[in-house]
């Protein structure tokens, strides 16, 4: 005697899909989001800081230096 599986109609498969994707991704949108909101909410990045010229801190997950306080010529006013 053979124990084959049932076979379930489409209506059903669609369904049982729906519901995995309802369960599937936020929980992938939240893996990948993880260290993200996790340093966010730490707050590091909301605090501004005072740095000497060639000083260099961490911000943002890259290590910055400031350089110039210069804007390039789009971001000049005109003369008055």
């Amino acid at each position: 005697m053979s124990h084959a599986p049932p076979e379930t109609s489409p209506r059903k498969k669609r369904q049982r899909s729906f519901i995995a994707l309802a369960i599937l991704l936020p929980l992938t949108l939240a893996e990948t989001r993880y260290d993200s909101v996790r340093e966010w909410l730490h707050g590091r990045d909301l605090i501004a800081h005072d740095v000497a010229f060639g000083q260099s801190l961490p911000f943002n997950g890259n290590d910055w230096r400031l350089a110039d306080l210069r804007s390039g010529k789009a971001g000049r006013l005109p003369a008055f």
